[in-house]
């Protein structure tokens, strides 16, 4: 080694084997709004991040130990919010928008989450127009999505080992894959089942999504949906 050389990044010390970074492609979008986008396809995360997440998961998740990590994510496995809010969503998609006996904040998410994925993708992740949604058939990806980003932070933490973590990723692996042709649908599903489930605004998240799908070094690019 010359007087030059330059110290691996991060992201190199950390690079996986192919088949256990392709699982990474499970809470990249999450990670990816927290960290930079580089780290989205690693296991690993700096030390920098240990307080905030060991606080994050606390006060969000009510995780606080191995216990309560595999609580939470089995229970987004079984059961998460699709079991609430899947049919709602369907019956508002079904009354085009005007459904009977649903809350209008439900109602009103749902439609803004539309017209924030119709701004930022342009027509192209399967919106005809903030109403009309084509190829929706399920928010499963809402909790698979957040299944990936608390195994990879909980085993940050040592929470659950390494083995664990990457079992759950292959779990979500398959059911995602079975659930949606691509990751467009896969995106769509997420971030509409953030949309109705928080009342939040899904601008950020959707700007991530679009940029791991497009950008030809992500991950989500890299892996299509239907070869796992």
């Amino acid at each position: 080694m010359g007087w030059f050389s330059r110290k691996p990044s991060f992201y190199e010390i950390n690079k996986l084997p192919e088949n256990d970074e392709k699982l990474m492609c499970f809470g990249s979008v999450l990670v990816s709004n927290n960290h930079v986008y580089s780290q989205a396809s690693i296991l690993n995360f700096e030390e920098k991040y240990r307080e905030t997440y060991i606080n994050g998961l606390a006060e969000m998740w009510e995780i606080v130990d191995s216990a309560t990590a595999k609580e939470t994510i089995e229970w987004l496995l079984n059961e998460g919010h699709r079991t609430k809010y899947n049919d709602i969503i369907l019956e508002i998609i079904k009354s085009k928008g005007r459904p009977e006996g649903i809350e209008q904040e439900i109602v009103d998410s749902f439609n803004e989450g539309c017209k924030t994925l119709f701004s930022v993708s342009k027509g192209k992740v399967k919106f005809t127009s903030p109403e009309d949604i084509v190829n929706f058939k399920t928010m499963e990806a809402w909790d698979y999505e957040r299944v990936g980003f608390l195994a990879r932070t909980c085993c940050f933490l040592n929470y659950i080992t390494r083995e664990e973590a990457m079992s759950y990723l292959q779990t979500v692996a398959k059911l995602s894959s079975k659930a949606y042709p691509d990751w467009e649908a896969y995106m769509v599903g997420f971030l509409l089942g953030r949309s109705v489930s928080f009342s939040s605004d899904i601008y950020g998240l959707a700007l991530s999504a679009e940029e791991l799908i497009k950008g030809k070094k992500y991950v989500l690019n890299k892996y299509p949906l239907n070869t796992f």
